[in-house]
């Protein structure tokens, strides 16, 4: 009988997983006891669908996974862990990296330019981050580039690029933006 890895009932592979220590970060302080578990219980299965690939020598711990594992799903946590269905692999770099970037302007010219990236999202493709931007998210900053690539990853579920607008009906778009605005003001004022 063939059995699914995010189906199976067996976490003996996620058991020696250093889940308290994993919750032990100020990112994750705010949840209460059953938002943690709910969290850790997600990160497991997590772990069991997605492959973690450490790049250029880097080498992930139990505890760096485990951390790894609950980032992505804290955005999801009540949503639930299908909503990040649409990707296999997280591809992890020491540090920012170099990517050859092209994009068509306004006119349709189109530009290729080397920049540094701390993260992607494919549409079609793997999460990439680098581990000095994500120990950066461990903390309560507001800074989470784990966080932030998966909102590329739910942005763009309904096939479109990434436009920041969460699913919502087109009627509602107006009223989501003005209150985006409001709340973007009274805390920036």
């Amino acid at each position: 009988m063939f059995k699914w890895p995010w189906k199976a009932d067996d976490e003996s592979g996620n058991a020696e997983m250093p889940w308290e220590q994993a919750l032990a970060i100020p990112v994750l302080a705010h949840l209460s006891s059953t938002e943690q578990h709910k969290l850790t219980q997600m990160a497991a299965r997590f772990l069991q669908q997605k492959r973690l690939v450490a790049l250029q020598g880097l080498e992930l711990t139990p505890l760096h996974q485990a951390r790894i594992a609950m980032l992505f799903c804290l955005p999801v946590l009540e949503l639930g862990i299908e909503w990040l269905d649409g990707f296999h692999e997280v591809l992890i770099y020491p540090a920012p990296f170099i990517v050859d970037d092209e994009w068509e302007d306004d006119i349709g010219l189109v530009h290729n330019q080397r920049v540094v990236q701390s993260g992607q999202s494919w549409q079609q493709g793997p999460v990439v981050l680098n581990w000095l931007d994500i120990q950066d998210s461990f903390d309560a900053s507001g800074f989470n580039l784990v966080v932030h690539e998966v909102a590329h990853k739910l942005d763009t579920r309904n096939g479109d690029r990434a436009s920041g607008v969460p699913l919502i009906p087109l009627r509602e778009v107006a009223g989501w933006e003005h209150d985006l605005h409001a709340r973007d003001e009274q805390h920036s004022g």
